[in-house]
């Protein structure tokens, strides 16, 4: 048997906003939500933290779940296009820098995408909601979040671009903390093949590590038409450096002739960061607005794909809060003719 719906009132009650107080207080909140978002998204591109990320994404799943109360609570389409409207532009007063006195492009652009996106999100699920019997709330979400959530990751994804790139703001400082925790992190795998490995050794002590640990490998039989190398294991500690020293400057020459030049005694990782920026510098000079649009559409897709499980968590915790505004008497629903349901502020 098909439960009935929870109905707290049955009548010819016309579907029209009864509470404006309640709607602006969802607009402000959300309007302090996308502000407040943008915040510490620029915290995020400052510092590259895990932390300060997932308080950035924490804030985003705070937002949308706003999104989706707005459009099933609010049953002004002028009323809610505009609210979405304010929620897009307003983190321009945190980005005033990148748009005052001189327009940035991009930021611009991102703010105006942002807009149209949680506009058109919204809009479709109002449409839904218009021309249902029934309020489906994960049906709604579903049509809605995805262009709410791809807006406000087109706008992430252009200040990503400005606040490095066109701004400048992607320091020496920052890069090389980020290269080095990545070379770091990598350093468990590398041991695997070069147990003596480490990329803060200086580049010479690093190239000659990776050739003692290729000469210990080679097998007798592949090495049949060299005596020395054949024998590597069996030689004196004297002669082994000396091997170790001549292949390890070979293994560097070979590096620096594929990417670029590693001195002797600086630290690898810095020799590698500074191939890195030199080749990054290179890219955007060379390809100019190719390089910049490639960077937005990486940055967005790599956002993307970091942000493809928050949806589900939205969605779940926007249909609880929904529920515990229908319980607390935030809002009610209504049976139009005792045929169509639909919810109202009360």
């Amino acid at each position: 048997m098909t439960q009935a719906p929870t109905i707290t009132s049955r009548s010819n009650e016309a579907e029209i906003d009864r509470n404006n107080l309640k709607i602006a207080i969802l607009a402000l909140v959300g309007v302090a939500a996308s502000v407040f978002s943008a915040m510490v998204f620029l915290e995020v591109l400052s510092n590259l933290r895990v932390d300060y990320f997932l308080a950035w994404a924490g804030i985003v799943v705070l937002f949308m779940m706003l999104v989706m109360l707005q459009t099933v609570f609010i049953k002004s389409q002028g009323k809610l296009q505009a609210i979405m409207f304010l929620q897009g532009i307003a983190p321009a007063v945190v980005v005033l820098e990148y748009i005052f006195p001189v327009v940035s492009a991009p930021v611009f652009a991102g703010l105006f995408a942002f807009s149209i996106f949680l506009m058109a999100g919204a809009n479709r699920g109002w449409q839904i909601l218009g021309n249902s019997l029934s309020i489906k709330f994960s049906f709604v979400a579903k049509n809605t979040l995805p262009k709410a959530i791809t807006g406000i990751l087109i706008f992430s994804s252009l200040l990503v671009y400005t606040h490095y790139f066109t701004a400048g703001k992607f320091t020496d400082e920052l890069g090389r903390s980020i290269t080095y925790e990545i070379l770091a992190s990598s350093e468990p795998v590398v041991r695997l093949w070069f147990p003596d490995l480490s990329f803060s050794q200086q580049s010479k002590e690093f190239f000659e590590g990776v050739a003692r640990a290729q000469l210990q490998r080679i097998p007798i039989g592949d090495a049949a038409e060299n005596a020395m190398m054949t024998e590597f294991s069996k030689l004196p500690e004297s002669q082994k450096e000396k091997i170790v020293v001549q292949a390890g400057q070979k293994v560097r020459e070979a590096m620096e002739r594929s990417f670029g030049q590693f001195p002797e005694r600086e630290e690898a990782r810095s020799a590698i960061f500074s191939i890195l920026k030199k080749s990054v510098a290179g890219a955007q000079e060379k390809f100019g607005s190719v390089f910049a649009i490639g960077t937005i559409v990486a940055a967005f897709f790599a956002i993307k794909g970091m942000f493809a499980l928050f949806q589900w968590i939205i969605v779940g915790m926007s249909f609880f809060a929904y529920k515990f505004l229908v319980v607390t008497g935030f809002a009610y629903t209504n049976l139009e003719n005792r045929s169509r349901e639909f919810i109202l502020l009360s």
